[in-house]
């Protein structure tokens, strides 16, 4: 097959691009021909490793009707069986623009908790549209399948993403001390500055234990400033962008993960992998699905600092418990093997491909829906597809200047970020 993959901004080191690189690598393995699209400019560097087998695109993202044309001649250069559109945002309308006159199948993947991109990233008239119009669904979760409507479920396909990275054998030499390990984007949702007051509140009564945050991302400095303000500056440290996370998970002895929301969690996945009890928020969609509180980690009540705190106290005092919940989440990574994985996604790919000349696209821009309620939605894709922005609300023109012109984005995002403090 032809694989058409959306990759997103490949500068980033996020979980979706982290995701295309692996699933653009095992598809050209499997020998399939991948063609990974991105709005990076050309000669941006991959932050991840890529098959060379992989034709790298670039494409304009926009939204703006102007450039539709340009970019569906791209696609079908490409002459792609099927295509993916991995997002957390409303990103498949863009795809949805382009493949309107196409007969192109498209996979919807779904990349963070549905309940937040239906209420703060996006809305739930036009995910359900966007839904609708999809001939595949691909979800991470069981239990984000509830927000799909129920008319749909049978072309919605649960997939969690694969590990992409392998247990040492034996453990790595430490430092002095023992470690409480975070890693990943260090953004707002991740709330970092959680982890570092709980465990400024527990250092007092664990002086031998250390704080590694790894990562990279827009809360860098701000980080930097609450642990100095906290006066933790010899045992917390912001380590940066973890080249070898291997490693940090070889020397570390717990995990914790105090994300607000998440699309799946792979880090506490891969934690996981080398033993490691995780330790997160119960109110947390993805990582409750992940870890199975009292038996491989344990998931705090309360997004406050006291309750991580508390939870974390519950593993650092108790070797012993540390050392059995890290066992039992070695065991519970078994189903998020790459083959395993990547067996289900080859399954989806080839099905949803069979829909070619007939897609759920097709039908929505010939109003052939067959049954009422798929029709409401049909209307709302078709009008989307009318405005001056498909990416925008007709009301939202500040956006829609971003959207047309990229390097002014780039231009005003330090200035945000130097008013967020």
């Amino acid at each position: 097959m032809n694989i058409l993959i959306d990759g997103h901004d490949i500068s980033l080191v996020g979980g979706i691009e982290r995701f295309t690189a692996n699933f653009a690598d095992a598809m050209t393995r499997r020998g399939h021909r991948v063609f990974l699209f991105t709005y990076s400019p050309p000669g941006t560097r991959h932050k991840f490793a890529l098959n060379r087998g992989v034709t790298l695109v670039h494409y304009p993202f926009t939204g703006d009707p102007a450039h539709i044309p340009a970019l569906r001649r791209q696609i079908l250069a490409c002459a792609p069986d099927v295509l993916v559109s991995p997002a957390s945002f409303n990103n498949h309308l863009l795809w949805c623009a382009a493949l309107a006159e196409t007969d192109i199948p498209w996979i919807f993947s779904e990349h963070s908790d549905p309940w937040i991109i239906e209420k703060e990233r996006w809305n739930q008239a036009e995910r359900q549209a966007a839904l609708c119009a999809a001939d595949g669904i691909h979800l991470l979760l069981k239990g984000f399948v509830a927000s799909v409507p129920a008319m749909l479920r049978q072309r919605t396909h649960v997939i969690p993403n694969p590990l992409g990275i392998s247990p040492a054998q034996s453990r790595e030499p430490r430092e002095s001390g023992i470690a409480l390990l975070s890693l990943g984007r260090l953004e707002a949702n991740k709330q970092n500055h959680l982890l570092l007051d709980a465990f400024a509140l527990l250092l007092p009564d664990f002086p031998q234990w250390r704080l590694e945050i790894w990562g990279e991302g827009e809360e860098y400095a701000h980080l930097g400033r609450r642990i100095q303000r906290l006066n933790l500056q010899d045992r917390a440290w912001l380590r940066g962008l973890a080249a070898n996370p291997e490693k940090q998970y070889a020397t570390a002895d717990i995990f914790c993960f105090p994300s607000r929301h998440e699309g799946f969690g792979l880090v506490a996945v891969e934690a996981m992998s080398f033993s490691l009890p995780v330790v997160g928020f119960a109110g947390c969609a993805a990582l409750n699905e992940i870890v199975r509180h009292g038996e491989t980690g344990l998931l705090a009540p309360e997004m406050t600092a006291e309750s991580l705190a508390a939870s974390l106290c519950a593993l650092m005092e108790n070797e012993s418990l540390r050392r059995t919940m890290g066992e039992n989440a070695r065991r519970a990574t078994d189903v998020y093997g790459p083959e395993r994985v990547f067996d289900a996604w080859e399954a989806l790919l080839e099905k949803t491909a069979a829909r070619r000349g007939k897609t759920r696209l097709r039908e929505c821009l010939s109003g052939r829906a067959d049954k009422p309620e798929i029709e409401r939605h049909y209307a709302l894709m078709r009008e989307i597809l009318r405005r001056k922005n498909v990416l925008l609300q007709n009301s939202q023109w500040a956006r829609r200047i971003a959207r047309r012109y990229p390097l002014l984005k780039k231009m005003i995002r330090p200035v945000r970020r130097l008013l967020r403090g």
